[in-house]
């Protein structure tokens, strides 16, 4: 990979500029660390992307904007990802399902659409709304979204986008939880392998594995916080795997080693880990 660049935002928000445009991945903090409001400072702001867009590529031309929500949890989806349209009307949604439908009061009908029935509207949408185990594409942006049914709330995403491939988890993870009952435990395994066999079904019939993926590592889970990350990784092949859901950056500091020292480890999985530091901090790949 040469020609990805990704920015972690906070928590399981991530920016990735590939294939021309630039996708936005659960916006939630919208306050900048720094003075300037950019994705340096972990915010991102269309009227400043528009601007050093321009300045930046050699034809002037802006890059398209595509802005995703697993699910309508607060640390995953903030409104105001919704304003940014009025300062770039060609910027895409693509949402959960189950979002709630309030926070397009005022838009035209014209400008949402259900993935899974585009039958009934405009294939021109500014916002698709998606269930689990859907597909839809956008051929004007080689763009194609498939997504998964989550193991909390909403649901995961694989992103193709000229050329490369994205998977973005939400909330899908092994939530195993030391306070819940063993046939609730037991019950959330099987829920995750299951879905995790749809990715496995999914990478095959697609011929390609996810270029980037981003996962939970959520320390609250105490002993078991990697165990969902490592089955995706032991099942799914990844060429740079990020971290999300885990808190303050300083949260991380013991992930490599715990990786390293389970029974299962493999090299491939610290060769493909990027940990951020900090929120606006970049990485090329």
């Amino acid at each position: 990979m040469d020609d990805m660049k990704v920015w972690y935002l906070d928590h399981s928000g991530y920016a990735v500029e590939t294939g021309g445009c630039l996708l936005v991945f659960d916006y939630w903090n919208d306050e900048p660390t720094g003075e300037y409001r950019s994705l340096a400072n972990g915010v991102f702001d269309p009227a400043v992307w528009l601007a050093e867009a321009v300045r930046h590529t050699a034809t002037g031309t802006v890059p398209p904007v595509i802005v995703f929500s697993t699910h309508k949890h607060g640390d995953h989806f903030n409104p105001i990802i919704l304003e940014w349209q009025n300062t770039d009307p060609a910027i895409r949604y693509i949402l959960s399902h189950d979002i709630p439908k309030r926070h397009f009061a005022g838009m035209l009908k014209e400008d949402i659409l259900e993935a899974g029935n585009p039958q009934d509207g405009n294939e021109a949408a500014r916002i698709v709304r998606m269930k689990a185990h859907e597909t839809h594409s956008w051929p004007e942006l080689d763009l194609l979204v498939h997504t998964f049914r989550s193991t909390d709330a909403g649901v995961a995403f694989w992103v193709e986008i000229g050329g490369k491939t994205i998977y973005h988890a939400g909330d899908l993870n092994l939530w195993f939880w030391e306070g819940e009952s063993k046939a609730w435990n037991n019950n959330m395994k099987a829920r995750y392998a299951q879905e995790i066999a749809h990715i496995k079904e999914w990478s095959v019939l697609r011929e390609r594995t996810p270029d980037v993926a981003f996962l939970v590592a959520d320390p609250r889970l105490s002993t078991h916080w990697l165990d969902g990350f490592r089955q995706y990784l032991k099942e799914i092949a990844v060429k740079a795997a990020f971290p999300m859901h885990f808190g303050p950056p300083e949260a991380l500091r013991g992930m490599r080693e715990d990786l390293q020292t389970a029974p299962d480890a493999d090299t491939r999985w610290i060769d493909a880990l990027h940990l951020p530091t900090r929120r606006g901090e970049s990485f090329m790949l």
